[in-house]
């Protein structure tokens, strides 16, 4: 089973205007492109790396340990 990472960014205008004038946006200095904050998280996303689940057989093996201790400790107490 693959389990996928996901990063979501909500990005806000700060004077909302339509995509046409994308032009004038960055001639204020409006524009998200150079932002440092959604440059390094998208940086970030890009070199995270996800965690390998774990076995099923791993947790079955780790069962029967805890399991034969248990029986172990019980058994080997003398009253």
């Amino acid at each position: 089973m693959k389990t996928h990472k996901v990063l979501i960014i909500k990005e806000i205008d700060r004077r909302p205007v339509s995509n046409l004038d994308l032009d004038e946006i960055r001639k204020r200095g409006d524009a998200t492109d150079s932002d440092e904050f959604l440059i390094k998280a998208a940086l970030r996303a890009q070199t995270a790396v996800a965690r390998k689940p774990v076995s099923i057989w791993v947790w079955i093996i780790a069962g029967i340990i805890v399991v034969g201790l248990l029986i172990f400790f019980f058994m080997s107490k003398t009253p």
